[in-house]
């Protein structure tokens, strides 16, 4: 990898930094060296998770969060030797280091394979209204607004196919003509793209019962399930990895929100006593994302054309034993919901999604 320097950051520097460096340098992972360039440690996209659910925000020096017995190998190590390594460890990158452990490159797995395709389908739920768009979308659906010169769900694939997701499924109902006939079955954008056409609105999990009868096949392999009004740089691979290891059989993917009160706040007693004051402080929230990770069984728990929303999915699963689980998107991620946002999402394309 060339630019492996840019990976390249010291212990006393901020997990922000860190976070800059992963989502920059493109090797998703930071490099923690001492002054004389040898290895100490190294920062992943899971550290910076792990920091996020244990402590609510970044603010600390990566020494604290690194991990100090980093995997490396020798800078004359063979193509053979660093798959090996990077396949028996199941990681996706490693520092090349010489005899004093000065680190000397970095070895990406992406850069030694084509991607890898996935045996796991991609149900987008397209079929809204995009009311709070209009007049946009009133010769239009939402996710074929343009954003960045093309249509929005035309990213959103482009995106998925460029980490193995291929098999995709497109749940439609308003104006879904315009939508099959932009993507046909999907060759001419390196996916495989099947329709489930809703007779009524289905909310976003409604139609999840109708995706087997659309398949080749039984469902064999977790579904990633995904609103079709969302433009981010989530990695899905790390996110299903993040599934498999919790055991979980729902997975949402969650995004830190702050809300920042612009007075004084009083706390204030049953008896109207001031138990004191905090001036202008700052709430962290975990909001839905509108991407999940599921397991096939769940699919028995939606209703037949009722309307169904996810979250109620995942309320169904609580209820039914199912383990749910929340997964960090620290990511570039936006939801088109309003026309503020969509304006946002022109202006911030070129610099995000250039490579898309």
């Amino acid at each position: 990898m060339k630019n492996w320097p840019q990976m390249l950051t010291r212990p006393d520097a901020s997990l922000v930094e860190a976070a800059r460096i992963i989502d920059s340098a493109g090797g998703q992972i930071a490099i923690v060296t001492d002054e004389n360039g040898r290895l100490l440690g190294t920062v992943t996209d899971a550290d910076l998770r792990k920091a996020i659910l244990s402590t609510g925000h970044l603010n600390h020096h990566c020494s604290q969060f690194m991990s100090k017995s980093p995997l490396s190998l020798p800078e004359t190590s063979s193509h053979a030797d660093c798959m090996a390594m990077m396949r028996n460890n199941h990681i996706s990158q490693v520092p090349l280091v010489d005899d004093a452990r000065h680190v000397t490159g970095v070895v990406i797995l992406d850069e030694l394979l084509s991607p890898e395709i996935l045996p796991n389908t991609v149900v987008i739920m397209a079929g809204g209204l995009g009311s709070r768009l209009a007049p946009l979308t009133e010769s239009r659906p939402k996710p074929m607004l343009d954003v960045g010169g093309r249509p929005l769900l035309e990213t959103i694939i482009s995106v998925l196919c460029r980490q193995g997701f291929i098999n995709i499924v497109l749940s439609v109902n308003y104006k879904a003509k315009m939508i099959r006939d932009h993507f046909g079955d999907g060759s001419d954008f390196g996916a495989h793209i099947k329709y489930v056409e809703e007779a009524k609105r289905l909310g976003t999990g409604g139609a999840l019962h109708l995706v087997p009868k659309v398949l080749d096949g039984p469902l064999n392999a977790d579904l990633i399930v995904m609103n079709g009004d969302i433009l981010s740089k989530i990695d899905l691979r790390k996110m299903l990895a993040f599934h498999e290891i919790h055991r979980s059989s729902a997975t949402m993917a969650v995004k830190q929100y702050e809300v920042d009160v612009p007075y004084g706040v009083v706390q204030v007693d049953s008896d109207h006593r001031i138990l004191g004051m905090t001036e202008k402080p700052k709430h962290r929230h975990f909001i839905n994302s509108g991407i999940y990770a599921i397991s096939p069984q769940l699919i028995d728990l939606v209703p037949r054309d009722e309307y169904f929303d996810m979250p109620t999915l995942f309320s169904c699963a609580r209820a039914e034993g199912h383990g749910t689980c929340a997964y960090p998107l620290r990511e570039y991620w936006i939801d088109i919901g309003h026309l503020d946002d969509y304006e946002r999402a022109n202006l911030e394309f070129d610099e995000v999604f250039s490579k898309a």
